[in-house]
């Protein structure tokens, strides 16, 4: 018997960095949920409470895993603004690299 594994899926296809996914600084539930979440639309919602719902999680954890995600550089929140500075919005972004420079930022953008 053979120990790998076969892909028999027809749907849609993720292509991803390796590097991500043999990253020891990682948790498997971090590789997990970056795999998701780069596997989504770029136009899906990836605010804690929708991820948690659309995963049947808990919003603390999906909260901790992506905390732990940002200060590893794989993602980030960045907050969107009017011109008046006034919040608008929540954009993210995730990435199948770390992005040291993501690290420790707390962005804001003009909407």
């Amino acid at each position: 018997m053979s120990n790998k594994a076969i892909n028999v899926s027809k749907k849609d296809l993720l292509a991803v960095h390796n590097d991500f996914l043999n990253d020891n600084s990682l948790a498997f539930d971090e590789i997990g949920l970056l795999a998701f979440m780069l596997s989504c639309p770029s136009d899906f919602d990836f605010s804690a409470e929708n991820i948690a719902k659309s995963r049947k999680m808990e919003v603390c954890e999906i909260n901790s895993i992506l905390s732990s995600l940002n200060k590893k550089g794989y993602f980030r929140q960045i907050k969107l603004v009017d011109r008046h500075g006034e919040f608008v919005d929540w954009a993210y972004e995730v990435s199948d690299e770390a992005h040291p420079e993501w690290i420790g930022t707390s962005p804001v953008e003009l909407a």
